[in-house]
């Protein structure tokens, strides 16, 4: 732009000095520029001097116009580009939006979820079987706790000809029931017995449940080891 003031008061000064004025000072004033003070030569300006300028005029009259259409053609390339990149990350956005709702939802269901249970430290089992008198292996039954037993390990020393018989107690309908029970003799003494061999489960659910054992005749000591983990949330 200011090239093109400096051409068209070039120009100016030519016409000027085609009118044959002898050299002395032009000054320019106008509302949109400060004044400007140029000193032109005497003499005569020729034709093609004239045609220069005019060609350089036209010139960078192309050039204002090129460079407007780049402009334009930028302008559009950059509303395309973020438009393409806003759409994308809206469409990413959406999406992990998506993702968090079911990420809460998956959260909610933990949250509702119960019974959690926390593992207690083993305890050993060192215990005399009696005749005609269960006593007790394991007895848990706290108020508002249920446990899982996940180990137990017991063993009997050998009975002879007689017999020693682990007792399991449960919970059920607010009356503890024997639910099931397992005998050790001379044959099978020396094994150091689980929850699956005596009573075909691995691991043992209640609110209350108590393992006791007995004898026919006799007594015998019993020892092993169990292992439990309890909730009351």
């Amino acid at each position: 732009m200011k090239r093109m003031i400096i051409l068209v008061i070039i120009l100016f000064a030519i016409v000027v000095a085609i009118s044959r004025i002898n050299a002395q000072t032009i000054s320019l004033d106008g509302a949109a520029t400060s004044p400007i003070t140029i000193t032109v030569p005497s003499g005569t300006v020729s034709t093609d001097t004239l045609s220069t300028v005019h060609q350089e005029v036209q010139a960078i009259t192309t050039a204002t116009s090129d460079i407007a259409d780049s402009l334009t053609a930028t302008h559009s390339n950059v509303l395309s580009l973020v438009g393409s990149d806003v759409s994308a990350v809206g469409d990413s956005l959406t999406d992990i939006h998506t993702k968090i709702e079911t990420i809460d939802g998956l959260l909610d269901a933990i949250r509702g979820a119960t019974g959690v249970f926390h593992e207690q430290a083993d305890v050993p089992v060192n215990i005399t079987a009696i005749a005609d008198s269960q006593i007790t292996v394991l007895n848990l039954r706290a108020d508002d706790t249920r446990y899982a037993i996940r180990n137990l390990r017991i063993k009997s020393a050998d009975p002879g000809a007689n017999s020693v018989t682990v007792h399991l107690w449960e919970f059920i309908n607010d009356v503890f029931v024997e639910t099931d029970s397992f005998e050790i003799t001379t044959a099978s003494y020396t094994n150091y017995f689980s929850i699956m061999d005596m009573f075909g489960v691995n691991t043992l659910y209640g609110d209350n449940i108590m393992i006791m054992v007995d004898t026919d005749v006799g007594s015998y000591a019993i020892t092993g080891q169990y292992s439990y983990a309890k909730t009351n949330n």
